[in-house]
């Protein structure tokens, strides 16, 4: 959506800002957009990532989108006081008043899952769930608030890397969310260290009646609070997720409605679309990347304890094992370097046929009486194959990564016990 004139309106009935006076911007060969600053005393260069989220180059239509939702919510509550609205049609403005299941359900509830049980009952009663039975989101969930915070924290940043962004959607945005899946991870792991133990001594058989029914009630609490806690923190994990791909989806939608016309040859819509179709959405299939995190980092706290323990047992062979076990993880380190940049090239090979795509359908009349279909087909089959090869070795190389940590998995027992 662009505003050529200072006359144009938006579906509002307001004057979009000036872009020509606020913010002016010209765009240059090595990606950056000159952009004033009116509180800044002059110009500065801005990246692309920084104009998603900097309040220089967003806060005339951050402001007037804000101002529009709050508009929209006053009177939407203005119809329903009046009783123009049905109940049953309440708008989403009051419904956000309602405070979620998630939210009032308490520490049990939320272990056991139980504040879902209101809706399966309505599910096996109906034969269905329709959309009044979907539970509400958490008020941690919500989109716009994940996009303000993100929005806010990249905004006072003068550079971001890459790693900066992805510890920003994950963890900054959300970090009661991505500390409650890793201490739960913890809690599920130290269970799982604890019960070994427990089943030892309980049949050493030395013990008395009474201390083995309490070894064997101990590890029945353990079981329980393993069960609940690993199924919690997965579900943190994937809500973590999600979250970060809400709010990547967001801001890039946001940067393609107000993108300025002479930003446009740089960042152009297939370009954009595959960022939100591919890049972002990435994000929700990789649901177990915080669960993972928790993983590793009790994985390097408790490394000296388990390798304390393999030694009492086995003895020198313990020291064989962990050797074994990081030339594992070096190799599997080394193939995904190699993976990383083809990813890279996949990517970018998308963009370029999204673009002649979008090229293709802007000139289509052109192209039809002129009748080169032709030459445009063979371009768009070009940057496919050239795609498919790059998936092919991908895809291979990753298969390789596989096929290490299976023989890396059977290699520490082997290499211990030989």
């Amino acid at each position: 959506m662009h505003f050529d004139s200072p006359n144009d309106k938006d579906p509002v009935g307001e004057p979009p800002p000036n872009l020509s006076t606020y913010p002016g911007c010209s765009q240059n060969l090595n990606g950056y957009e000159e952009v004033f600053d009116p509180g800044g005393g002059g110009r500065r260069r801005c990246t692309f990532a920084q104009r998603l989220f900097c309040n220089c180059c967003r806060s005339a239509q951050s402001s007037q989108y804000h101002d529009y939702l709050q508009l929209e919510e006053e009177l939407l509550e203005d119809i329903e006081g009046k009783g123009e609205l049905k109940t049953s049609e309440a708008p989403m403005a009051s419904e956000k008043k309602n405070v979620a299941d998630q939210d009032k359900a308490g520490y049990i509830s939320q272990y056991t899952f139980w504040w879902m049980t209101p809706v399966l009952s309505r599910a096996e009663k109906n034969g269905r769930l329709t959309e009044g039975d979907i539970p509400k989101l958490p008020s941690q969930d919500h989109p716009e608030r994940l996009y303000e915070r993100l929005r806010q924290i990249l905004s006072t940043r003068k550079k971001i890397s890459g790693w900066f962004l992805f510890v920003t959607v994950i963890w900054s945005i959300q970090p009661w969310l991505c500390l409650s899946c890793v201490v739960n991870c913890w809690l599920f792991l130290v269970c799982m260290m604890v019960d070994p133990l427990i089943l030892q001594y309980l049949l050493d058989g030395e013990n008395s009646l009474r201390t083995n029914l309490l070894f064997v009630a101990g590890l029945g609490v353990s079981m329980l609070v393993r069960t609940t806690t690993v199924e919690t923190s997965y579900f943190a994990s994937v809500r973590a997720m999600n979250n970060a791909r809400s709010a990547l989806v967001q801001a890039l939608y946001q940067n393609a409605l107000y993108l300025p016309a002479k930003c446009e040859p740089d960042f152009d819509v297939g370009k954009l679309t595959n960022l939100v179709a591919t890049d972002a959405d990435k994000f929700a299939k990789v649901e177990w990347i915080v669960f993972f995190m928790g993983q590793c980092s009790w994985a390097v706290i408790s490394l000296p304890v388990s390798i304390y323990f393999v030694y009492r047992l086995v003895g020198t062979a313990a020291v064989v094992g962990t050797v074994v076990m990081v030339v594992q993880t070096g190799l599997m380190v080394v193939v995904w370097k190699r993976i990383e940049p083809l990813n890279n090239r996949v990517q970018e090979c998308r963009d370029a046929r999204s673009r002649l795509m979008t090229d293709l359908i802007k000139t289509i009349k052109r192209v039809k009486l002129s009748m080169t279909h032709a030459a445009w087909r063979g371009k768009v089959s070009t940057k496919r194959t050239e795609e498919l090869s790059l998936l092919g070795k991908a895809r291979y190389l990753s298969a390789c990564n596989e096929f290490l940590g299976c023989v890396g998995t059977a290699a520490v027992p082997v290499s211990i016990f030989s």
